[in-house]
Protein backbone atom coordinates (compact mmCIF):
# COMPACT_ATOMS: atom_id res chain seq x y z
CA UNK A 1 0.00 0.00 0.00
CA UNK A 2 1.30 3.30 -0.98
CA UNK A 3 1.73 6.27 1.27
CA UNK A 4 -1.06 8.67 0.00
CA UNK A 5 -3.52 5.59 0.54
CA UNK A 6 -2.13 4.82 4.36
CA UNK A 7 -2.79 8.67 4.63
CA UNK A 8 -5.80 8.75 2.88
CA UNK A 9 -7.36 5.83 5.76
CA UNK A 10 -5.68 7.40 8.55
CA UNK A 11 -7.53 10.91 7.61
CA UNK A 12 -11.03 9.26 7.80
CA UNK A 13 -10.76 7.21 11.16
CA UNK A 14 -10.02 10.64 12.61
CA UNK A 15 -12.10 12.52 11.09
CA UNK A 16 -14.72 10.20 11.99
CA UNK A 17 -13.55 9.79 15.62
CA UNK A 18 -13.46 13.72 15.93
CA UNK A 19 -17.14 13.92 14.48
CA UNK A 20 -18.13 10.78 17.10
CA UNK A 21 -15.61 11.90 20.44
CA UNK A 22 -17.60 8.95 22.55
CA UNK A 23 -16.75 6.14 20.20
CA UNK A 24 -14.71 3.52 21.06
CA UNK A 25 -11.74 3.45 19.36
CA UNK A 26 -11.01 0.05 19.54
CA UNK A 27 -14.17 -1.50 17.71
CA UNK A 28 -13.29 -3.76 15.14
CA UNK A 29 -14.36 -1.07 12.51
CA UNK A 30 -12.30 2.15 13.63
CA UNK A 31 -9.90 2.88 15.70
CA UNK A 32 -6.80 1.47 16.93
CA UNK A 33 -6.63 -1.77 14.79
CA UNK A 34 -6.48 0.54 11.86
CA UNK A 35 -4.07 2.49 13.24
CA UNK A 36 -1.82 -0.41 14.14
CA UNK A 37 -2.60 -2.20 10.49
CA UNK A 38 -1.43 1.29 8.61
CA UNK A 39 1.94 1.55 10.96
CA UNK A 40 2.32 -2.39 10.13
CA UNK A 41 1.83 -0.99 6.31
CA UNK A 42 3.78 2.20 6.20
CA UNK A 43 7.05 0.09 7.90
CA UNK A 44 6.57 -2.87 5.53
CA UNK A 45 7.02 -0.12 2.52
CA UNK A 46 10.11 1.67 4.07
CA UNK A 47 8.79 4.48 5.88
CA UNK A 48 11.17 5.79 7.86
CA UNK A 49 8.91 6.38 11.45
CA UNK A 50 11.91 6.64 13.61
CA UNK A 51 12.67 10.17 11.70
CA UNK A 52 8.76 11.58 12.48
CA UNK A 53 9.08 10.64 16.41
CA UNK A 54 9.33 14.70 16.58
CA UNK A 55 6.21 16.79 14.97
CA UNK A 56 2.91 18.07 16.08
CA UNK A 57 1.15 14.21 16.74
CA UNK A 58 3.18 13.21 20.08
CA UNK A 59 2.67 10.73 22.83
CA UNK A 60 1.38 12.08 26.30
CA UNK A 61 2.07 9.46 29.07
CA UNK A 62 1.14 11.87 32.27
CA UNK A 63 -2.37 10.31 32.70
CA UNK A 64 -4.36 13.29 31.66
CA UNK A 65 -6.27 11.68 29.42
CA UNK A 66 -6.40 8.04 31.29
CA UNK A 67 -3.61 7.08 33.51
CA UNK A 68 0.43 6.76 32.87
CA UNK A 69 -0.01 3.13 31.66
CA UNK A 70 -2.55 3.92 28.79
CA UNK A 71 -0.57 6.55 26.64
CA UNK A 72 -2.73 9.24 24.80
CA UNK A 73 -1.69 10.27 20.67
CA UNK A 74 -2.42 13.88 20.21
CA UNK A 75 -1.47 16.79 18.25
CA UNK A 76 -3.44 20.39 19.27
CA UNK A 77 -6.49 19.77 21.82
CA UNK A 78 -7.31 16.44 20.07
CA UNK A 79 -5.79 13.42 22.03
CA UNK A 80 -6.95 9.61 21.70
CA UNK A 81 -5.92 6.93 23.83
CA UNK A 82 -3.76 3.98 22.57
CA UNK A 83 -2.54 0.44 23.90
CA UNK A 84 1.14 1.10 24.93
CA UNK A 85 3.71 3.58 24.89
CA UNK A 86 5.40 1.65 21.82
CA UNK A 87 2.35 1.38 20.09
CA UNK A 88 1.65 5.09 20.31
CA UNK A 89 4.92 6.45 19.58
CA UNK A 90 4.44 4.53 15.92
CA UNK A 91 0.92 5.88 15.78
CA UNK A 92 2.40 9.45 16.25
CA UNK A 93 5.49 9.11 14.36
CA UNK A 94 2.99 7.63 11.61
CA UNK A 95 0.06 10.55 11.86
CA UNK A 96 3.36 13.10 11.33
CA UNK A 97 4.70 11.29 8.46
CA UNK A 98 1.32 11.41 6.62
CA UNK A 99 1.64 15.01 7.45
CA UNK A 100 -1.98 14.81 8.76
CA UNK A 101 -3.10 18.09 10.73
CA UNK A 102 -5.18 18.07 14.40
CA UNK A 103 -8.79 16.95 13.58
CA UNK A 104 -11.38 19.91 13.98
CA UNK A 105 -13.86 19.24 17.04
CA UNK A 106 -17.30 19.53 15.22
CA UNK A 107 -19.61 22.19 15.86
CA UNK A 108 -21.48 22.45 19.02
CA UNK A 109 -18.55 20.51 20.86
CA UNK A 110 -16.51 21.75 23.27
CA UNK A 111 -12.89 21.33 23.86
CA UNK A 112 -13.67 18.96 27.38
CA UNK A 113 -15.22 16.56 25.12
CA UNK A 114 -11.90 15.92 23.26
CA UNK A 115 -9.37 16.58 25.49
CA UNK A 116 -7.63 19.85 26.40
CA UNK A 117 -3.80 19.04 25.37
CA UNK A 118 -0.92 20.28 27.46
CA UNK A 119 2.37 21.78 25.17
CA UNK A 120 4.10 19.66 23.46
CA UNK A 121 7.19 18.47 26.09
CA UNK A 122 10.55 19.95 25.04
Amino acid sequence: MEKQRICRVLRAVLDDLAVNPDRPIHTPRMGVGVFEVMVEEALRTGAPLDRYRDGAWWVDTSGKYGTPTVPAVVCGRFAMLDHSPPIAANVAALLNWCGIPEPEAPPGTTLREHGEAPGHPG
